[in-house]
């Protein structure tokens, strides 16, 4: 055995020992997926927030995507059109975890009822989550009737 072959069976005896490789295809783009996923969660937290983008910023940084989010949207609508005396945009829609007889109620919803539908929207216990939901919705400058309830100087 030559020098090249020796030092080629060194690197594959290595690449054995040190190297794992996936067992499939698929495997490869479930791992790559996990590196995109956590390159943009590293990339949310580093960078400065855009005030002209803060609501998207906190979806990013919250993980608020497809169907959290689309819940999200229609509670926020419902609630939006509650305090201004406006007919729903959508039809009395059974939202999963959210609270129908709240969202729907006929009166304009305080803060705690809110807090509470926007959570459960959310699906979080986490109060600070929706606190910092309605900063961000207010930096950015959008659903300005619904951050009006927002006890707190925003």
């Amino acid at each position: 055995m030559n020098e090249y072959e020796r030092r080629l069976k060194e690197l594959e005896d290595a690449k054995k020992n040190y190297v794992q490789e996936p067992a499939s295809e698929l495997d490869l783009l479930k791992e790559e997926v996990a590196q995109l996923r956590e390159m943009v969660e590293f990339l949310s937290f580093s960078k400065v927030t855009n005030e002209k983008y803060a609501f998207w910023d906190w979806c990013v940084q919250n993980n608020i995507f497809g169907d959290t989010r689309t819940r999200l949207g229609i509670v926020k609508s419902v609630l939006v059109d509650r305090l201004t005396g406006k007919e729903p945009l959508f039809v009395k829609k059974n939202i999963p975890g959210v609270s129908m007889d709240i969202l729907y109620s006929k009166n304009p919803p305080t803060y705690q009822e809110a807090k509470q539908l926007l959570m459960e929207a959310l699906d979080t216990r986490n109060e600070e989550t929706v606190e910092e939901l309605f900063r961000a919705l207010h930096r950015q400058g959008i659903f300005q009737d619904l951050t009006a309830l927002y006890p707190h100087q925003l």
